[in-house]
């Protein structure tokens, strides 16, 4: 993988005996769309989950970005992504699930 991710976590749920990952990025502007593309499809194929912290800010278009290149994601990758508010961490705003 090219894209260097803003931070790992590495955790252990309660009961297992094995590590689980999670890749970390924070999105605070928008990035050109064939970038955020890239990035997306690397991550999309290499991480187990990948955690977004995304600026909802409307005029800004992080969110509408990030969302317009996850519609490009083979299906079977978007479940990957889980997107959060960068102003309220604990509010998710986006998480795959099969219609």
């Amino acid at each position: 993988m090219h894209h260097t991710p803003d931070g790992l976590w590495r955790f252990r749920n309660q009961g297992m005996t094995e590590d689980n990952l999670a890749i970390i990025e924070v999105e605070i502007s928008a990035k050109n769309k064939d970038q955020l593309s890239r990035i997306m499809h690397q991550l999309a194929v290499y991480a187990p989950v990948v955690w977004y912290y995304v600026d909802m800010d409307a005029e800004e278009g992080v969110y509408d970005g990030l969302m317009g290149v996850l519609e490009e994601i083979p299906e079977r990758h978007r479940g990957c992504f889980v997107f959060y508010d960068l102003a309220d961490l604990t509010k998710l705003v986006y998480r795959y699930t099969r219609g």
